[in-house]
């Protein structure tokens, strides 16, 4: 069969009035499955303007975006807050891999997501190298009500014990999709040690 309709931008400097051209786009109608802005300067303001778009579709409109790549583009809390607003409209239903590595987004952009996670059916989430604190505590709490994501990548964000402790909690707990769980090293007692 012929392959899914890709788009890859990555490195373009795109900026925000780019990404909300592509949303708009996105909502416009067509195939295109798998779309990669890494790396494009977004910035909050750009996750805004294309999380903005993707919340107003034209009526009947629905886009079929699979993956949707945002990692370096300087989001932080306000940005992954924005994103995961559009998280559970109809844009974006069929969404299945997100991926927003190295974007800063910390504790509060974790927990915007974490609060989306459960009404919504990602397969695949990155959050890599996002200095994510104690916002481990509130996506392990999401594990428990999503029966859809099979792989969180955590890696890189000094997940503490106390983070680790709650995932092992939400995965005794019942979730039973989560195949893959990355967390690299976990610090414990002032020393780091290997996940």
């Amino acid at each position: 069969g012929a392959a899914a309709p890709a788009l890859h931008l990555s490195c373009n400097a795109i900026g925000p009035a780019g990404a909300a051209a592509l949303a708009s786009a996105l909502c416009g109608g067509g195939s295109l499955r798998h779309l990669h802005l890494d790396a494009n300067q977004l910035r909050a303001v750009g996750a805004a303007a294309f999380s903005s778009a993707l919340r107003a579709p034209p009526a009947g409109r629905r886009a079929v975006l699979h993956t949707l790549v945002l990692d370096d583009n300087y989001l932080g809390c306000c940005g992954a807050a924005a994103v995961a607003a559009a998280l559970p409209t109809p844009a974006l239903a069929s969404l299945r891999a997100l991926g927003l590595a190295r974007n800063a987004i910390r504790a509060a952009g974790a927990a915007a997501l974490a609060a989306a996670l459960p009404a919504v059916a990602l397969e695949s989430l990155d959050l890599r190298d996002n200095g994510l604190g104690s916002g481990i505590c509130a996506l392990a709490a999401a594990l428990r009500r999503n029966a859809t994501l099979s792989s969180l990548d955590l890696r890189d964000n000094g997940v503490a014990a106390e983070g680790v402790e709650a995932l092992a909690a939400a995965l005794q707990a019942g979730n039973k999709s989560l195949c893959t769980l990355g967390t690299g090293f976990i610090r414990e007692a002032g020393r780091v040690v290997a996940a």
